[in-house]
């Protein structure tokens, strides 16, 4: 194989990582509205088969189809063991996915209750395919993020864009998460409201 053609596999290969970068990116910041139509045309065949073939393998560890109500009683007893006001991440898994595990991202990329990355549920040591995994990494997640924040919005913005983008923001809450913090607080202030 000659270097003209080294270059351009390398060159591909380098597309489809940013390509990819570029989709997960814009479903993380919320900035822009990426639907499967358009992810399609973003994430190369290379990713979709790389995707499909995390989905196909993990879809055997998937739980039960379970009742909202049962979600939010999982939420909020694990948020009481790990020492996490329950109405904040009940507020955050209702935002992500409607308390609905079955929910992916339009690229495929976050999974469940509280649209964990598989690289985020990776590093803890879980499955975001199985309930009580999700809901432990999406808790710790925010505790994470409040812990470094010190701050419930900032933990959420964090938690939205990451914690890079509020510290680019000089701990601020950037633009493009401001809409999502602010539907969260209403909705921790109803938890709190109904005794949560």
């Amino acid at each position: 194989m000659g270097l003209y053609s080294e270059c351009l596999i390398l060159r591909k290969l380098i597309f489809n990582l940013l390509a990819t970068a570029l989709c997960v990116s814009v479903l993380t910041t919320g900035m822009l509205a990426v639907n499967a139509e358009s992810a399609d045309k973003v994430v190369t065949a290379q990713a979709k088969q790389s995707i499909s073939d995390n989905t196909k393998k993990n879809t055997t560890t998937q739980t039960k189809q379970v009742s909202v109500e049962e979600v939010k009683q999982n939420i909020i007893k694990q948020a009481k063991q790990m020492g996490v006001d329950p109405a904040i991440v009940l507020s955050i898994a209702k935002a992500e996915s409607g308390f609905n595990q079955s929910a992916k991202s339009a690229c495929g990329t976050h999974i469940g209750v509280f649209q964990l990355s598989h690289s985020a549920a990776k590093n803890m040591g879980l499955d975001p395919y199985k309930l009580d995994d999700n809901i432990k990494g999406g808790i710790t997640y925010y505790k994470n993020m409040y812990k470094m924040f010190g701050s419930m919005e900032l933990a959420v913005a964090a938690y939205n864009s990451g914690p890079v983008a509020i510290k680019r923001h000089n701990n601020t809450v950037p633009h493009h998460s401001k809409h999502f913090v602010s539907r969260i607080m209403a909705d921790y202030k109803t938890y709190k409201a109904i005794g949560i």
